[in-house]
């Protein structure tokens, strides 16, 4: 007999995204002839590649079809690519901090975090990249995270996510938002080795949460108008007859309910509470309520309340009361948080320990969160009006309030005493 022997390899170059298949495979054939049988037979080996050898035998006088012999050559296909994952997010009461909320992205379906993130300062949130290949898709499909589909032609999978903020360690009074916000990335075949993934966020992928420290602190603002007079002197009634003014030259300072006010008989002024809240004080420090990378994005609905300050937290602040005729007293009334009196006799303060008790506190804006915010809001007050023998007190009384955000929710007021007379007296 005779044998042949043949050597088989794979030419050219692949295209992008394709391995050939480099192995040399060698195919050997033997002839053999039968002379009395007047047959042939021929044994063909294929040998060289990973699946090793497979033997093939052919007779001429086979009786029916005989197996072709192969010499297999396996190439392969793989294509790979990566989408950026970016969020944004506001805080509304005061600045954020870098880094104080977190935020994962899952699959749809139950899963653990693919990708976490933590906002910085400015509000936006950049999760880094999802990635693909064809045989990770593959699995997608397989666990039911994707499904596979043709778009213009080619192969494309459509993936199922979710972006969330994590609620366990959110600063204290912020608003929680539990609604997950839904995305699909779309990943598409282009045939040369490369995936083009698209993350379908609509507007953009949006974290709203509100700061807040409850309702408005109240705290009142009165007076006394004090009237000398030399003894064995029993003066007229003045009820009615000097108007106090107050006023503030801080643009940010609410205003008590009247601004202008009249003594009674005994020389009481009231202008009513004034009411200070969240808003006053970032007016007055300048900070911007809301930070946002960028303000247009999809909206997901800020879920509860924030915790804080009581509204409209009640503390009362005892006036001092005149001993004896000659004797007044300005007060400053509280009700509210740290609120305090301010008695004054023959022009001297007393009470509120005429101290600043914060005084370890920045009126400059803090970003932090569990950082003190203060700010001092600083009143006027004025006398006009007249009585038969009575000289006015023509100097400018003032009253100042320190406001306190303690950065955890909860907001306090509390009078500073400054040292100076505070009682309109006059004689």
């Amino acid at each position: 007999g005779e044998t042949y022997v043949y050597t088989v390899v794979e030419q050219g170059t692949a295209p992008n995204g394709y391995t050939y298949d480099t192995a040399q495979r060698t195919v050997t054939i033997t002839v053999e002839g039968d002379a009395a049988q007047g047959t042939l037979k021929a044994t063909t080996v294929v040998s060289g590649g990973p699946e090793g050898s497979k033997t093939y035998v052919y007779s001429s006088d086979a009786a029916g079809p005989q197996e072709k012999a192969v010499v297999p050559f396996k190439n392969s296909y793989a294509a790979s690519g990566e989408v950026g994952i970016t969020a944004t997010k506001s805080l509304t009461g005061r600045d954020l901090t870098e880094g104080e909320f977190s935020f994962a992205v899952k699959y749809a379906e139950p899963s653990d975090d693919l990708l976490t993130a933590s906002n910085e300062a400015d509000g936006s949130i950049d999760f880094g990249k999802l990635s693909y290949t064809t045989e990770t898709l593959a699995k997608l499909v397989a666990d039911g995270h994707a499904k596979k589909d043709v778009k213009d032609g080619k192969p494309a999978w459509n993936i199922s996510y979710a972006a969330c903020e994590k609620t366990d360690s959110l600063p204290r009074g912020v608003s929680v938002q539990t609604e997950l916000i839904s995305f699909t990335v779309t990943v598409v075949d282009n045939g040369d080795g490369t995936l083009t993934a698209t993350a379908n966020t609509g507007n953009g992928l949006k974290f709203q949460n509100v700061y807040s420290t409850g309702g408005p602190v109240s705290v009142g603002l009165s007076g006394v108008k004090d009237l000398k007079s030399d003894a064995g002197l029993t003066p007229a009634s003045i009820e009615g007859k000097f108007t106090f003014t107050v006023t503030s030259d801080d643009a940010a300072a609410p205003m008590p309910e009247h601004t202008t006010a009249t003594n009674d008989a005994n020389g009481n002024v009231d202008f009513g509470n004034i009411k200070f809240t969240l808003d006053d004080l970032n007016k007055a420090l300048g900070t911007n309520s809301t930070h946002a990378a960028d303000t247009a994005g999809q909206s997901a609905s800020d879920q509860g309340s924030a915790a804080g300050a009581d509204s409209e937290e009640q503390g009362n602040a005892a006036a001092s009361d005149g001993a004896e005729q000659g004797q007044g007293a300005a007060v400053v009334t509280g009700e509210g948080t740290g609120a305090a009196s301010v008695s004054t006799a023959a022009n001297k303060v007393a009470g509120a320990e005429d101290a600043d008790q914060a005084s370890a506190q920045s009126d400059e804006p803090a970003t932090r969160a569990g950082v003190v915010r203060s700010h001092t809001f600083t009143y006027k007050v004025t006398e006009s009006g007249s009585a038969d023998g009575v000289t006015n007190d023509t100097e400018t009384k003032t009253v100042s309030f320190k406001v306190t955000d303690d950065g955890n929710g909860k907001l306090t007021v509390q009078r500073v005493g400054n040292g100076s007379a505070a009682a309109f007296t006059f004689t």
